[in-house]
């Protein structure tokens, strides 16, 4: 035993000295760098494919490599590969790596030759273990790069690792990383036992919209592994993917939402996911998706609801329903997308009531039936075809079709028989169109109905039909037109007909060459009206083009050039066009007489790029007359000389159709003007004009001729600031001033001087002798801006009068001054009448935005003669105070004396009904200015009134009252007094009358009471008159009462009943209901007299050699009266002619039973 024991103990001792030994190797071979170099050399020569080449250092200290490692199908190579390691974990029998950095680190993924063969079986995982501890505290690679061959797949930088091994577990406790979309973090944990179960959480933190983070978090085994999925930032997400990697199918099911809304706005683009589903379960033989999702967006109709199925292999896409719900219609879509041995597809896309609306609001239609399409990607190269036989539907509540067929291959579009046909209007066009080769399309159009294109056009009309053929390269080619139009419209634009031919090949001289445009009345403005044509020929290098165009009224312009077009490469220089122009005329018909101006030397011009012409000097001529553009200029976005024109003897003739229609102008004028279009609008221009000539109202016998002795205007405008200088002076005074406009603020002066009414009288006055006299002065300063100007200053009208036929005296000795100051104006002014003093004064303010005006007018003895037989004299106090919406008057009006003789009341004194229309007139519904009005009419004791048979003095007071335009009331008593009423044709006595206005100045309430001043007994008989004057209640009384009848003939005859004969009673009771009759049917006669063309035609009774008689007269002319008499109850009749010799003096000549001439002399007394 004791034996045994020490064999033991020296067992011991020999493994642990062979341990010691071991590990005393081991710190040699660690700290040994010449023998690291030379384990790293057996280590290459026993690995195959592995080069392993020493650099510096050693395990312990730190070991310096390059690697490489190279196989069939794998390369891997690291640069600068340090390797640390800490040798105290030898001790403890674990391997420690303190730490392994790699600078650069290559991973090539190389394509076998022949395809590897595929897996059938499962994949068997060993069990592997770890026998010794294995830590590893930090990994570090600067740039992992991976490709395919030569084809990058992808690029890290940044790694860092640390992990620890033991037996069967591998744990990650970190890992970082970044690459060009995320900077990674995982970490996780893996047996390597059984189907090597782990779990792993992967995050991805991202600044790529629409993300911010990507998670995933791992569970299973590499048999079985699911996955759950989680996205964060705009685009929520969530997802779960179940995989088995060992299987050789590779089965896989993924399932991925919505989670809220998702929005995505792109400049004018904008989508809008309400909600997503995805899901789909398979293998690498096959998978099966689906997909739910509502959209929303500006580029296609919204909401729309897209579903849809199909299959997905490594060789092909099987669309088996794609559906599109839209709002307006559906679109189905299958198809078969092929991957091999070539991209390739086919499919057909089916529409059902497919609006086109929510595309393009303007059309109003739907799509229907069915496209098939099916095209390939061949060595780069796209080839589509696409059949439109079966689409139609309705535009514009019209039908539509498409039928033929489109194809594109080699960069050529190939048309055969496409056509498009919406009612009767229809295009179709045959041929190809190659980028760049040689093209050859045609195209027919046939659109009679325009119309059926206003909802898109609106106001489009007309018809166009032609045809238009294409051939050659698209930069070099041969365009054949022909188109014509008729009754054509668009919007306020109207063209009766157009006539185009082309034949156009720019590159080639040849004769054919040729473009004629023809078109007639071309209405680009209600009175404008053009006709035209322009014909073009030769080609590009050299042609010929002249153009005329005439407006309806004879106006025309015409012009012809020879130009050319540079060419470089066989490719048109459009934008550097040059021509010279030999001849130009524009002959101006609606001045009378006509004008003709001609280019007087040939005019150059040149095309200097897209929006850039330049222009030499050139001259139009008429007589004396010139009109010249002085220095050459270049006209474009970027002009940097102004245009000089210059007019010499210009007609001012030539702007009768811009002034007034009753003004003529005359004289000879000089025009100097530059004027800068770009960057900012600069004009100047300066006028001169001597001995010109002004005349108002041409046409009428008394014309108004003014002189314009000399007349000199200078004006500047540029960047929103402008000046305007004047002189002037004429026949009737003079004036000059000048305005600055700076932005929005306002500067000037106006100073008129010696001007002259008295040539304007017949402007201001109608009637025949009519005249005004005075003298203006004034001097004005204007301040303020546009929107609220401020003018202060004054102006005087001296030595005024006024002489007119409504004033019998003249008013004479007129002074008036107005004087503004802060946007409020005084006048203040005197006259005479009669040398009678007068007063005028007045307020205009306009402070305020709405302006106000107060205006006083005071008279002693204003005499006021509206009519030959009425006459006042007035006393007026009187003030007028007005708004913009109001006039109001207050004040008082004296009557002191006054005449008024009427046979008929005036046309303006008989109301307008208020139902009356006008045929013809439109009714104003707009509210004008409202009139309010409060007047006191005070007659004095000479006041008097003779007509319709009463003949009276008037007194009393009337107050005249008007509310916002409503009718005039009247409040007050007038009383009849010392006057006369006839009735039953005789005159009557007033002895008490009133005329009561208590509401209605057209009917005031009546109080009449007139007896016969023939009775020569102690009897009383007069009439009695009361009752509103629209209707009058008349009466007989008497004093004793007595009948009716005895009343009559009491009035009538002023002798009692029964004492005459009873001949000449019954004379006597004729003549009275003659005179009764005939009283109340004036108004019928005096318009029987207006058709029949006689003035003031009456009946009349009376009684002549005891006969009762009616007469009915009128005048023919104002001094020619013509009376018939009709006896009533005998065959004898009288006619009188009565002819006015002079004013007073009369010839009256009588024809019936005698006959006799008299001469008469008439006059009346006050």
């Amino acid at each position: 035993m004791r034996m045994t024991g020490q064999w033991a103990f020296r067992l011991i001792m020999a493994l642990f000295l062979l341990l010691i030994l071991v590990l005393s190797a081991l710190l040699v071979v660690a700290h040994n760098p010449g023998l690291n170099r030379l384990l790293l050399e057996q280590v290459s020569e026993r690995v195959a494919g592995l080069e392993l080449q020493h650099r510096e250092g050693s395990l312990a200290q730190g070991l310096t490599l390059d690697l490489s490692y190279r196989q069939p199908d794998l390369t891997v190579v690291a640069q600068q590969l340090r390797l640390a390691l800490e040798a105290g974990c030898f001790l403890r029998l674990e391997l420690c790596v303190d730490s392994l950095a790699v600078s650069d680190l290559e991973v090539i993924l190389h394509t076998p030759d022949t395809p590897p063969e595929p897996r059938q079986a499962p994949v068997e995982l060993p069990e592997n273990l770890i026998p010794l501890p294995v830590t590893i505290h930090q990994l570090r690679v600067q740039q992992l790069r991976v490709r395919q061959d030569e084809t990058g797949l992808y690029q890290a930088r940044n790694i860092e690792l640390q992990a620890d091994a033991l037996e069967h577990r591998v744990s990650l406790q970190q890992l970082q990383l970044q690459d060009d979309y995320c900077q990674w973090l995982a970490q996780g944990q893996i047996r390597l036992t059984r189907d090597y179960p782990l779990t792993a959480q992967v995050q991805c933190q991202t600044s790529r919209y629409p993300l911010q983070q990507l998670r995933a978090d791992m569970d299973g085994s590499l048999q079985q592994l699911q996955a759950a999925l989680a996205t964060e930032g705009e685009l929520q997400a969530t997802g779960e993917l179940t995989l088995q990697p060992l299987t050789p199918q590779l089965p896989v099911r993924f399932s991925a939402q919505l989670q809220q809304p998702f929005a995505y706005q792109q400049d004018s683009f904008n989508l809008n996911v309400a909600s997503a589903k995805v899901q789909g379960e398979g293998s690498l033989e096959g998978l099966q998706w689906s997909l739910d999702s509502e959209l929303t967006s500006s580029a296609f109709p919204s909401p729309s609801r897209v579903t849809g199925n199909g299959q997905v292999n490594t060789q092909r896409l099987q669309l088996d329903s794609l559906v599109v719900n839209l709002p307006q219609g559906r679109m189905h879509n299958q198809g078969e997308l092929q991957f091999s041995p070539q991209l390739s597809w086919q499919g057909k896309a089916r529409f059902e009531q497919l609006a086109l609306a929510p595309l393009e609001p303007r059309l109003e239609g739907v799509v229907n039936g069915l496209l098939t399409h099916q095209g390939q990607w061949l060595d780069g190269a796209l080839t589509l075809n696409a059949d439109v036989n079966d689409l139609h539907g309705t535009l514009f509540d019209t039908p539509w079709q498409m039928d033929g067929s489109l194809g594109w291959q080699q960069d050529r579009l190939t048309l055969q028989n496409l056509r498009v046909q919406q009612g009767e209007n229809r295009i179709k066009a045959n041929g190809t169109v190659a980028v760049a080769g040689s093209s050859d399309v045609s195209a027919q159009v046939q659109l009679p109905q325009l119309e059926a294109f206003a909802p898109l056009l609106p106001g489009v009309r007309g018809s166009v039909q032609g045809q238009l053929h294409w051939r050659g390269r698209l930069q070099q080619p041969q365009v054949v037109a022909e188109l014509r139009g008729q009754g054509m419209q668009f919007q306020d634009y109207r063209l009766q007909t157009l006539q185009l031919d082309l034949d156009w090949q720019p590159f080639r001289q040849r004769e054919a060459n040729r473009l004629q445009l023809q078109f007639t009345q071309l209405q680009l403005s209600e009175p404008i009206e053009l006709s035209g044509e322009l014909l073009l020929n030769g080609h590009a290098e050299q042609h010929q083009l002249t153009a005329e165009i005439t407006e309806a009224q004879g106006n025309r312009f015409s012009i012809a050039c020879s130009g050319r077009v540079p060419l470089s490469h066989q490719t048109i220089d459009y934008q550097h066009w040059q021509a010279r122009c030999d001849r130009s005329e524009a002959h101006v018909a609606y001045l009378q007489p006509e004008q003709t101006w001609q280019l007087l030397a040939p005019m150059e011009l040149q095309m200097q790029g897209a929006q850039t012409l330049h222009l030499e000097p050139f001259c139009y001529g008429m007589g004396p007359s010139r009109l010249c553009l002085q220095q050459a200029v270049t006209l474009g976005p970027e002009q940097s000389r102004a245009l000089e024109i210059a007019g010499r003897c210009l007609d001012l003739g030539t702007l009768q159709p811009w002034l007034p229609p009753d003004t003529r102008l005359s004289g000879l004028a000089d025009v100097d003007a530059s004027l800068l279009l770009t960057p900012q609008l600069q004009v100047q221009a300066d006028l001169a004009l001597d001995n010109g000539r002004l005349i108002l109202f041409p046409e009428r016998e008394q014309k108004l001729p003014v002189s314009l002795d000399s007349l000199r205007i200078s004006s500047r405008y540029a960047a929103g600031n402008g000046d305007l200088d004047w002189r002037l002076r004429t026949s009737t005074g003079a004036s000059e001033g000048r305005l600055k406009l700076t932005g929005q603020q306002l500067q000037g002066r106006i100073a008129i001087s010696d001007f002259t009414v008295a040539p304007f009288s017949r402007w201001l006055l109608d009637e025949e002798g009519d005249r005004l006299e005075g003298v203006i002065d004034g001097r004005f300063e204007l301040a303020g801006t546009l929107q609220a100007p401020r003018v202060e200053g004054q102006a005087q009208v001296r030595d005024g009068a006024i002489h007119t036929v409504m004033l019998p005296l003249p008013v004479t000795d007129l002074q008036l001054t107005l004087e503004t100051k802060n946007r409020v104006a005084t006048m203040d002014g005197s006259f005479q009448v009669n040398q009678q003093p007068g007063q005028v004064s007045g307020t205009f303010n306009w402070e305020q935005e709405q302006w106000r005006a107060q205006v006083a007018f005071q008279s002693e003895n204003l005499v006021y003669q509206p009519e030959e037989d009425i006459r006042f004299t007035l006393q007026p106090d009187i003030q007028v105070k007005l708004t913009p919406e109001v006039i109001s008057l207050e004040g008082e009006v004296s009557v002191p004396r006054a005449r008024i003789y009427l046979d008929a009341l005036p046309e303006q004194a008989v109301s307008v009904s208020s139902d009356a229309e006008v045929v013809g007139m439109e009714q104003e519904t707009e509210a004008g200015l409202s009139i309010s009005s409060n007047l006191t009419v005070r007659l004095g004791e000479d006041v008097r009134f003779e007509g319709f048979g009463l003949e009276t003095r008037l007194t009393g007071d009337l107050n005249l009252t008007q509310q916002a335009s409503d009718f005039m009331r009247a409040k007050g008593i007038i009383r009849l007094e010392q006057g006369t009423y006839d009735a039953y044709g005789q005159s009557l006595d007033i002895t008490d009358g009133d005329l009561i206005f208590i509401d209605e100045l057209e009917n005031p309430q009546l109080r009449l009471e007139a007896v016969s001043n023939k009775i020569t007994d102690d009897v009383t008989v007069g009439i009695r008159v009361t009752g509103r004057a629209r209707d009058p209640s008349i009466e007989l009384f008497s004093n004793p009462d007595m009948p009716q009848q005895a009343q009559l003939h009491y009035l009538v005859t002023g002798r009692p009943p029964n004492t005459e004969n009873p001949q000449d009673s019954s004379a006597m009771a004729t003549q009275a209901a003659l005179a009764l009759a005939l009283e109340s049917n004036s108004a019928l006669t005096r318009r029987a007299g207006e058709k029949l063309g006689i003035q003031d035609l009456t009946l009349t009774a009376g009684s002549t050699e005891d006969r009762s008689e009616v007469g009915l007269s009128g005048y023919i002319t104002p001094d020619l009266m013509i009376r018939y008499g009709l006896g009533m109850f005998e065959a004898v009749n009288t006619l009188t002619l009565k002819y006015r010799l002079y004013k007073n003096l009369y010839a009256e000549v009588i024809s019936g039973r005698a006959n006799a001439v008299d001469l008469l002399w008439s006059f009346s007394r006050d």
